[in-house]
């Protein structure tokens, strides 16, 4: 067919703007996928308190990720240390590192991805007795990846040195272009050095964050070609003890990164470097295994019993990825794991340190298999977490069923207590463990277990033991023992319930029933007690979420480490809750706290009643909300092997490998694909 001059041009004019469109969208979509990170926001702060934040918030843009560094004086180590916000809650470490100078106790490098849009304020955390002095400073970065954000290369470094230019290492390159690399610098000096030049940012003299010898400075680059860089500056003056770290994020779109963690990660080994031979305090805790600085201010491992023996016959793995101390892994790459031989009667690490949750839930993962052959008999104590607010020690038992059969069980230790069974597994066969210890706004502490098909670790049971069951209970503990129980009549939204009996029921008691609000329903985190009562007249400490009409309602003696609930109210962003004075119980500086828009991990740190001041600031209002207030233990940490606990009869063999402490529950329940 022949097309006329007139028609062909009509149809380029009217094709054109169809394909101006398109390359018009084509080019905006790949701009949008390929734009450069850029530093949206950045903040510092010093101070004297464990909960030191930033001066000023930053105005971030959801999805950017923020890291900061934090230093810190006595009150906590590199270990505890980390950085919290009332938006995002806790961050990841990267680094925790012992400072060379005397002036100073520990710095710590953390990394929050994927953050929450709007207004932000970092703030350093760390446990135990006041600090003397802090430092935080932080930088949010727009355009990068949402998860797995860390490099997880060489150019993840850091040094411990005295010099007068220091460095984090070995120059070298990101494994990808357009990575952002940032430096961190501390030193007990208050000359202010310069940055390492070329593309680092800001150019020249740096600012100085901090005071009476907790020192610190910052710098990074934004970098289009991937280049070497190892955190360099200048300027000291003259040699000093010093702290040079060095990490890179990943751009937008990016894949293949790295996730860090803040607590206790067991390697066992570098990847593909499996140790072998017998089992030893230095050699679970060195550069090569443990692999996140874990033996600090005198605190280390313990071996009880009969040092255990590497297996490389054993060796479980996931395909997730985990950076520890800035060495790159996959869950199981060193290729062995622990053994405690069937007849050995006890062999088991322990770590202690100053790992206090502060009512964080706390999460212990690991890979376990037990042998066939073991005895059907009592409970073996196969490890214990400690420090969590709702139960200071907690340990998880495996319990032969048949020569090929187990089971959990957990066991409270004060007072002693345990509960129900998990389902049955298989001896002779891999599984992902977790042991779950409730946090202050939870109800149940958990054993999760895992199975392998293929390359994929999936969920396949979970058993739940009631915080309320360490209320005295003794023996297994299904479910808690009630102090009244009767039916109750009460109006939605109201504090006044009306009993059919009032028999048993005292100021101070937890009470639950459909309606009433506690920690296991969406959106009430805090538990309901007696406020007062008068015959069968009760007052709870928070309204109803709906009528009640001839319910069941329980009561129930406090859990141990319970000290009072009550009612309060608080602004988003403030620290200055308002209660109601408790009917029993003593609010004090230090205790845990638990409530609707309070955040995990939150402590008391001022009591004017009925004014009572929170170390974090609360992440939503409450208005007469529930309240709780519990006992921080003075310390913690975590065992792994045979007889951990106290006791063990089985004689089959069982191993051990990729430890995950988790005390702040930012890794919580996952399975390691």
């Amino acid at each position: 067919m022949r097309i006329s001059t007139r028609t062909l041009i009509s149809l380029l004019l009217f094709v054109s703007p169809c394909f101006a469109q398109r390359s018009t969208f084509w080019a905006q979509n790949v701009s949008s996928a390929l734009q450069p990170i850029t530093l949206e926001a950045s903040c510092t702060g010093n101070g004297t308190a464990n909960y030191t934040p930033c001066s000023s918030a930053m105005t971030v843009t959801a999805g950017d990720t923020i890291v900061c560094n934090v230093t810190g004086v006595s009150g906590g180590n590199q270990l505890t240390g980390t950085v919290v916000d009332p938006v995002n809650g806790f961050y990841d470490n990267v680094y925790g590192i012992i400072h060379p100078a005397a002036s100073l106790s520990w710095v710590q490098t953390a990394v929050k991805a994927n953050s929450a849009g709007g207004s932000i304020t970092p703030l350093l955390f760390y446990s135990a007795t006041p600090s003397t002095r802090a430092t935080i400073s932080c930088y949010a970065f727009k355009s990068t990846a949402t998860s797995n954000v860390l490099d997880g290369g060489g150019v993840e470094q850091t040094a411990s040195a005295t010099v007068t230019n220091p460095t984090s290492g070995t120059a070298t390159a990101p494994t990808n272009n357009n990575e952002a690399v940032v430096a961190y610098m501390s030193r007990s000096s208050s000359t202010a050095p310069s940055s390492g030049g070329g593309a680092w940012l800001p150019s020249g003299t740096l600012t100085v964050v901090g005071s009476s010898s907790v020192r610190q400075a910052s710098e990074y680059q934004i970098q289009t070609t991937a280049s070497a860089v190892n955190g360099s500056f200048t300027g000291n003056g003259s040699s000093l003890a010093t702290i040079d770290s060095q990490l890179a994020i990943l751009p937008s779109g990016t894949t293949g990164g790295y996730r860090s963690f803040s607590g206790t990660f067991m390697a066992l080994g570098a990847p593909g470097s499996a140790p072998t031979g017998t089992t030893s305090t230095s050699t679970i805790g060195d550069a090569t295994s443990a692999l996140s600085s874990i033996n600090s201010h005198g605190y280390s491992w313990t071996l009880g019993g009969t040092a255990p023996t590497y297996d490389t016959g054993v060796n479980p793995t996931g395909t997730g990825t985990i950076l520890a101390e800035g060495v790159a892994h996959s869950f199981g790459d060193a290729g062995s794991s622990i053994k405690v031989a069937g007849g050995t009667a006890t062999g088991y690490y322990s770590l202690q340190d100053l790992l206090v949750g502060m009512g964080t839930p706390h999460w212990y993962s690991f890979f376990y298999r037990m042998g066939t052959g073991g005895a059907s008999s009592s409970p073996c104590d196969d490890g214990y977490v400690s420090g969590a607010a709702t139960e200071p020690q907690m340990i998880i038992q495996a319990d032969t069923v048949t020569s090929s059969t187990f089971q959990w069980k957990m066991e409270g230790s004060s007072p002693s207590y345990g509960s129900a069974f998990s389902g049955t597994l298989n001896a002779g066969t891999d599984y992902w463990i977790q042991e779950h210890i409730a946090g202050v706004n939870e109800r149940y502490h958990q054993v999760l277990s895992y199975s392998k098909s293929g390359s994929t670790w999936s969920l396949i049971d979970t058993l739940n033991e009631d915080v309320l069951c360490s209320n005295a209970a003794t023996g297994s503990c299904s479910a808690p023992p009630t102090a009244a129980t009767t039916t109750g009549t009460a109006s939605s939204g109201s504090t006044a319930l009306t009993v059919a009996s009032g028999t048993g029921i005292v100021v101070g008691q937890v009470v639950t029933g459909t309606g009433i609000p506690d920690p296991s329903q969406t959106g009430n985190p805090s538990w309901t007690v007696v406020a007062a009562v008068a015959g069968t007249s009760v007052t709870l400490s928070q309204n109803t979420t709906a009528s009640l009409s001839g319910t069941a309602v329980n009561f129930y003696t406090p859990p141990a480490h319970f000290v009072a609930g009550t009612n309060g109210t608080i602004s988003a962003g403030s620290t200055s809750l308002t209660v109601v004075t408790p009917g029993t119980g003593t609010i004090a500086v230090g205790q845990a706290v638990g409530g609707a828009g309070i955040l995990q991990g939150t402590v008391v740190t001022a009591v004017s009643l009925p004014t009572v001041t929170l170390s974090i600031p609360a992440t939503a209002s409450m208005t007469n909300g529930g309240v709780t207030f519990w006992t921080v233990p003075t310390g913690g940490g975590f065992a792994f092997g045979k007889n951990a606990g106290g006791s063990c009869s089985i004689t089959g063999d069982q191993w051990w490998s990729g430890m995950l402490y988790d005390p702040s529950g930012t890794w919580r329940d996952f399975a390691p694909n």
